[in-house]
């Protein structure tokens, strides 16, 4: 039974936490995964960047250059073999967002010939380095690099 009309039971009190409680946990949860769904896409995107940034370089190089020097080093662009990609590269000189740093990548290329025409498939394959705990995965990029007459 209430006795004075300016104060609140403990119950009163108690519900009105509880229910505070809910509506912060709710907002809270709704702020952590939108920001977790902004990373993953952010992530998408910088992977897509460096495939295609490598797919970019290896067309203005173009097929005849890149069938003479399909086995070797190409700038600091390494052949066959995973490599961290970093944000600024010392030989090229070339600046990528901090975040890609956390990526590797693998360069492949195929000499293709069929009916008298022959091309290059170039493939870039990029995903988290090694050891890394993101559930993000690889994904490849493919380039088809046809000889020009």
């Amino acid at each position: 039974m209430r006795t004075s009309k300016y104060g609140f039971l403990l119950t009163e009190a108690l519900v009105a936490i509880l229910v505070l409680g809910m509506v912060s946990g709710s907002i809270f949860f709704m702020v952590s995964a939108s920001n977790r769904t902004t990373l993953d896409a952010y992530h998408q995107l910088l992977r897509e960047q460096i495939a295609q940034e490598i797919i970019m370089v290896f067309r203005s190089i173009g097929y005849g250059r890149l069938s003479e020097c399909h086995e070797q080093y190409i700038a600091d662009y390494r052949l066959n073999e995973w490599q961290p990609v970093e944000a600024r590269s010392k030989e090229t000189g070339v600046t990528r967002p901090d975040a890609c740093s956390i990526f590797e990548r693998k360069i492949t290329i195929q000499q293709l010939e069929k009916d008298g025409i022959r091309a290059i498939l170039l493939r870039v394959a990029v995903r988290p380095q090694a050891g890394r705990n993101d559930s993000e995965h690889e994904i490849v990029s493919s380039a088809l690099l046809v000889e020009q007459p």
